[in-house]
């Protein structure tokens, strides 16, 4: 397992993980790539969302 970092590195450490997460009752694959989950996986990561491109 990769040594998380940055903010960057928790939010790459998120993906494959296999959860199941449902999201107003439907099954989402990769929850990190949702965008209102990926600002606020950014905002625990000490990313600012506004200034980060992905």
């Amino acid at each position: 397992m990769k040594k998380i970092e940055t903010g960057a590195d928790y939010i790459e450490s998120l993906r494959g993980r296999g959860l199941k997460v449902h999201l107003f009752g439907e099954l989402v694959d990769e929850p990190v790539d949702l965008e209102k989950k990926k600002s606020y996986a950014k905002r625990l990561a000490g990313i600012d969302p506004k200034e980060s491109k992905s």
